[in-house]
């Protein structure tokens, strides 16, 4: 990354920018030309023809070249009391994490000499015509690449600047120094242009130079510029930048560019402090809510770029936060995939391993519940264990009635400790219950291979990973944590909307299919057990989110009729398994009375409504 600066850095110290330059050298010089002569000059300016404008005039006015550089120098000559506060956050952004100097200027004022020597700082500079070669290993110090004015006159070096359209042409095409420097940089580095306007000509030159570099074969990486835009003309600066291939950071234009000095030294300030200035980012964030940040003020990308400092410690920072920071920052993007890395199984980098214990100061949100939820048994074991020692540790508090020392957690993570209903669902996600929505397995691909090869061992396991339940969660339909009145949840579905799935989809089209297979039939006596086990396994995990228990279990809404009728819709697959326990069972009674007795009695012992429907079904169909 290298910083390219041009003459709006050096606003705050009161002097002008190129256009403001030629238009004083304009002023002062502008009685010495023949009036014809003097129109086509300002013609040249108010065109923006700034470098033909002072060839125009080193030609015609007496002194020629030597009088107009003189009088640049008297206009460029940098006050004692001159701020150099932005060239100073210029040269620690221009250094490496090698500590060598990478930043170029095509200024000639002498402000990055006064902030060199009033920091005391150790800096190679290079002129033009000599420059480096812009190479990590070649290169060590600040560029002057349109040269430097000399502290004192007459003796000066002032005969090469590159000012004219004479010495732009030297420099860029005819001898090419200057347009080889850039052809490497450009290749080498990305570039961050600042203090440039769109219609700076020093800028035609250089980006000129880029273009007639570019070609498939030797493609420069991207090329970035800080631009101000009028009130409303944002749009119209981006194409106008882009135009030109360059990406641009677009600010407001307010009297002296205060924005993007601003912006130069806070980012400074963070780039020398290393990662104890990102650790401040952290600390000043933490406690706001991502949404509020704006497109000026885009604090959450100062914020996840702190995060992902490799060393881990913004990130520990973030999680030991005395007040939890919001959930809110788990939705972006950017972090989300810190977290994709971390969250499926694999090595944890120190950015997660830092940040996870943040999630368990969020128990009692859903929405935490809810995308973790999309992992389902893919979670990584050693975060499970992390989750399931909060909540431990939590109990053990209750339990010890260590009331202090809860009213310290919910002060500082006031979702911290979860609610009975949401402890319920932690202890079905923990224990693999909750799974993504995504289906595994397909019936129709199972219903091949047992007309195929009949029914074996592999194809019992494979059929009973088919017809495996497990829960599905999502957005509720209303509600949260607390509703508009302040009320606090009183049933799951207050806090997330849950579905009972079955690992393969469109189970009651196979079953169809299966009904007219002989081989099903004859197979059908011997699934009866699973087919039970699979139905009460339906039943128990809804019991564990209090849709369920002894006296009901909502099971005439999902299947009004046992047998075959035409109120049952099969909504939910699940209740396939209701359809394979009563034809399993209709086939065991034809083949085996005595063990169908016992089956009835072995859904006598399983206490929900559905079995004994299943009962009370069997007696009036058996003698």
């Amino acid at each position: 990354m290298v910083f390219f600066c041009g003459a709006g850095i050096s606003y705050p110290a009161g002097l002008p920018g190129f256009d403001g330059l030629v238009r004083k050298l304009y002023d002062n010089f502008s009685d010495r030309v023949d009036p014809q002569i003097r129109d086509t000059i300002n013609r040249a300016i108010c065109d923006s023809q700034l470098d033909i404008a002072i060839n125009l005039m080193e030609k015609y006015i007496a002194g020629g070249s030597k009088t107009i550089r003189k009088g640049l120098a008297n206009i460029l000559k940098v006050r004692l009391d001159a701020p150099t506060d932005t060239h100073e956050a210029l040269l620690t952004l221009g250094k490496t994490r090698s500590n060598s100097m990478h930043l170029v200027t095509t200024n000639f004022d002498r402000l990055f000499e006064k902030a060199i020597a009033e920091r005391l700082l150790k800096v190679d500079r290079f002129q033009a015509p000599l420059l480096p070669i812009p190479k990590d290993d070649q290169w060590d110090g600040l560029v002057y690449l349109h040269g430097l004015l000399t502290g004192q006159w007459p003796r000066d070096n002032q005969g090469d600047l590159i000012v004219s359209s004479g010495d732009f042409g030297r420099a860029y095409l005819r001898d090419g120094w200057a347009a080889r420097f850039l052809s490497e940089l450009f290749r080498n580095y990305t570039v961050c242009f600042v203090g440039y306007s769109i219609g700076d000509p020093m800028l035609r030159y250089m980006m000129d130079a880029l273009a007639a570099d570019r070609s498939p074969e030797n493609m420069s990486r991207e090329v970035f510029a800080f631009g101000s835009h009028a009130e409303n003309e944002e749009e119209q600066s981006r194409h106008e930048w882009e135009a030109k291939s360059v990406r641009p950071i677009l600010y407001l234009e307010n009297s002296g560019h205060t924005y993007l000095h601003k912006t130069l030294l806070r980012w400074a300030e963070t780039y020398r402090d290393g990662v104890r200035g990102k650790e401040q980012i952290v600390i000043e964030l933490a406690r706001t809510k991502p949404r509020e940040s704006t497109q000026e003020d885009n604090f959450i990308a100062r914020m996840l770029w702190a995060l992902k400092d490799p060393t881990g410690l913004p990130a520990k920072r973030f999680s030991e936060h005395n007040s939890a920071p919001f959930l809110d920052w788990l939705y972006l993007s950017p972090l989300t995939n810190i977290f994709e890395t971390g969250v499926q199984r694999g090595n944890w980098d120190d950015v997660t391993r830092q940040l996870m214990p943040w999630l368990t100061r969020h128990l009692n949100d859903p929405r935490l519940l809810l995308w973790l939820s999309q992992y389902g048994d893919r979670l990584d074991d050693r975060f499970v264990r992390l989750i399931e020692d909060r909540l431990n540790e939590l109990s053990e508090l209750k339990n010890k009635r260590k009331i202090d020392e809860l009213r310290r957690i919910r002060q500082n993570s006031p979702n911290g400790i979860p609610s009975r209903l949401m402890w319920k669902l932690w202890c079905l996600l923990m224990t693999g219950c909750v799974k993504p929505g995504a289906r595994n397995f397909d019936m129709y691909l199972w219903h091949d291979r047992f007309k195929r090869y009949g029914f074996t061992p592999t194809s019992r396991r494979e059929l009973r990973k088919n017809l495996t339940p497990y829960i599905s969660l999502s957005e509720p339909f209303r509600g949260s944590i607390e509703n508009a009145d302040g009320e606090k949840p009183q049933h799951i579905n207050d806090l997330v909307n849950w579905e009972i799935k079955l690992s393969a989809g469109n189970v009651h089209d196979a079953v169809k299919r299966l009904s007219n297979d002989p081989q099903w039939q004859k197979a059908l006596p011997e699934l009866l057990p699973e087919f039970t086990s699979l139905l009460r396994s339906v039943l128990d995990l809804m019991r564990g989110l209090e849709a369920a228990d002894d006296m009901n279990d909502m099971s005439y809404i999902y299947q009004p009729s046992i047998s075959r009728h035409s109120q049952n819709r099969a909504f939910h697959d699940w209740t396939a398994l209701i359809d394979l326990t009563w034809d399993a069972w209709i086939a065991l009674k034809e083949e085996s009375p005595e063990q169908a007795a016992m089956e009835v009695e072995r859904w006598w012992g399983i206490r929900y409504p559905i079995f004994r429907r299943l009962v009370f079904l069997a007696l009036a169909e058996s003698s």
